[in-house]
């Protein structure tokens, strides 16, 4: 600001007696830690310091007659900084300026300061000034404080993005786990609700039976013994209920043994295969080592017979459906299943897939989204309790126009020495 101020009353001198050009000079040359030049009204540099020489690099020789725009980066020229920047000169005071400039060995320097408009006594523009000084290593320090603080930044916003993706996940675990209590417990509540419905009413179809049985063992007219044994049909067939409700209710007689579950799959495959009809193709991925199950044979035949129905079923136009077998270990307690190792039996089809709110559903008594008389709701209902009785789990994936998986998981049974 000092230098600047003695150059501004330097010049009013020089405007004013001529013999101040020595007091000029002096100033101009003792400036030696500012560029200190001068250029024609056409940019041309008509006056060079020490200072401009040690900043710069250039010598009054070299750059002498040179266009000021010389010292401008590519940039800058390509943008027509130089030229803008003599205009704005002319409009005013002068133009503070804080750019990169260019040295000789073709580095840049970074420098602030000042151009000023130079005017002969009549007030006509007779050229520039141009007073520039070096903050080359204050630029260098404040950008690596700056790269630094990004850094920081970014490494901070990262860490903090991931510990919000870590919450989210966790939040949502937290919330499938929450759901999946929920369900199990709905579906607990009513597994007991149904045991208690399924004992008063087998209670009262054991005493219709059997008084239907006296009854029948008393008359001869054929007409009457008809309508008997309609009564006893139906009653048999309320009886069946029962039981499917009894098996959803964990309270059925299991027979478990040790079951391997790739031979039980391949005992049944003409069974199954008849039942799917000739619109579905049955696959199977059977593994080798697959382990035997602990389970009653009987309800695991009737257990996959369900799922085949029902897949069959998802599927109206034909598809694919896949028996698949493989061995899965539970590393730790889970909501409906202690850590363990468990013999794994999965059905997928390729059909029509499931909504989230069907999916919840699933195994609930009496669900169903077949027509009217084309299912009691019941088969998933009985598979569901029998695993769960045998100490398993069922598991059903599911997205809609995905198809369809549902694997059972059954404990592993001891193989013989």
């Amino acid at each position: 600001m000092a230098l600047m101020a003695a150059m501004r009353a330097a010049l009013r001198s020089l405007q004013a007696d001529a013999a101040a050009s020595d007091r000029y000079r002096m100033i101009v040359e003792s400036a030696v830690d500012h560029a200190i030049l001068t250029s024609s009204p056409d940019g041309r540099v008509t006056s060079w310091n020490t200072g401009a020489q040690a900043i710069l690099g250039y010598t009054p020789e070299d750059i002498v007659g040179q266009p000021f725009a010389r010292l401008f980066t590519a940039d800058d020229i390509a943008a027509n900084v130089p030229a803008a920047e003599m205009r704005a000169a002319q409009d005013g005071t002068g133009v503070r300026t804080e750019r990169w400039h260019c040295h000789r060995d073709g580095s840049h320097v970074w420098s602030s300061g000042r151009t000023l408009v130079l005017r002969d006594p009549q007030g006509q523009l007779a050229g520039y000034l141009q007073i520039l000084r070096e903050h080359s290593a204050e630029k260098a320090a404040l950008d690596a404080l700056h790269a630094e603080v990004e850094a920081r930044v970014a490494e901070r916003t990262r860490a903090l993005t991931d510990a919000n993706e870590r919450l989210q996940a966790e939040l949502r675990e937290q919330q499938r786990a929450a759901d999946k209590i929920r369900q199990t417990q709905k579906i607990e509540a009513v597994a007991h609700l149904t045991a208690g419905v399924a004992h008063d009413f087998n209670n009262l179809l054991t005493t219709i039976l059997g008084g239907l049985e006296v009854i029948r063992r008393r008359i001869d007219d054929p007409n009457s013994l008809r309508l008997i044994d309609s009564a006893i049909s139906a009653a048999q067939r309320g009886a069946k209920l029962i039981a499917q409700l009894r098996a959803f209710a964990r309270q059925q007689y299991l027979a478990a043994t040790s079951l391997p579950m790739n031979t039980l799959v391949q005992d049944m495959r003409e069974l199954l295969e008849r039942s799917a009809g000739a619109s579905v193709r049955i696959e199977y991925d059977l593994a080798d080592d697959a382990w035997p199950a602990m389970a009653d044979a009987g309800q695991m035949r009737s257990a996959l017979l369900n799922l085949t129905a029902n897949a069959c079923d998802a599927m109206p136009d034909g598809g694919t459906l896949r028996i698949g077998t493989t061995n899965t270990l539970i590393a730790t307690d889970e909501t409906d299943l202690a850590a363990g190792d468990y013999a794994t039996i999965s059905v997928r089809d390729s059909g029509t897939g499931m909504t989230g709110d069907v999916k919840a559903r699933l195994f609930e008594p009496f669900f169903t989204t077949k027509e009217l008389g084309r299912g009691t709701g019941l088969g998933l209902a009985q598979v569901y309790g029998f695993v769960r009785q045998s100490g398993g789990t069922v598991r059903a994936c599911s997205e809609p126009g995905k198809g369809t998986t549902i694997t059972i998981l059954l404990p592993r049974a001891a193989e013989p020495d």
